[in-house]
């Protein structure tokens, strides 16, 4: 299964993922990069659960620009333009690639989470195209509870140097996560 780590500050935003991949509740450990974390253009986009939308915004979607002058604004104005400019894109390219389902008229991702970044921030997709804006952390998938505990634990402890080693950070959480949870696996260094 997938485990996001994310973690965020006024000055960057850090996306972390392991590389399990599990298909139909069969776990497999692979021995290849599985890339869960791409960018692209001035975005930084990870997916768990279902693998179809995330390929398809990640490889063939053509990511428009956040204007600074929009992020300049701050995460309420941001979040916004994100809402009004970025997912009516997903929706009409994520169901022209039949990657996408239609509850009762409705468009969802089942069950696909998608995570974006831009200048700094980080923002959550739910199956909804629901939009949140994430402060300080965020974490998905089954090894989430343990990278979530390592990340309380860590942002106490570091409060004061937070802004500037939170990356850092979240790689302790996601090597956590990897460690106490048995369907979270890494073949290789960080480094």
């Amino acid at each position: 299964m997938t485990t996001i780590v994310a973690t965020t500050s006024p000055q960057y935003a850090a996306i972390l993922s392991e590389s399990q991949v599990s298909e139909d509740g069969t776990y497999l450990r692979i021995q290849t990069d599985c890339i869960k974390v791409i960018a692209n253009g001035s975005w930084v986009l990870s997916g768990a659960g279902l693998v179809r939308p995330a390929d398809v915004l990640n490889y063939l979607m053509k990511w428009p620009t956040m204007p600074q002058r929009i992020a300049a604004k701050g995460i309420q104005e941001m979040t916004k333009w994100i809402i009004q400019r970025i997912i009516p894109k997903m929706i009409i390219l994520l169901e022209r690639h039949k990657a996408i389902d239609f509850d009762r008229g409705t468009a969802s991702l089942g069950d696909a989470e998608l995570l974006i970044a831009t200048y700094g921030q980080l923002f959550s997709i739910d199956e909804a195209f629901g939009v949140t804006p994430i402060q300080d952390y965020f974490v998905s998938g089954s090894g989430g509870k343990i990278a979530l505990g390592a990340l309380h634990a860590l942002r106490n402890e570091y409060s004061t140097t937070w802004n500037k080693e939170h990356g850092k950070l979240a790689v302790k959480a996601i090597e956590a996560a990897i460690k106490f949870d048995l369907y979270c696996y890494f073949y290789r260094d960080w480094e």
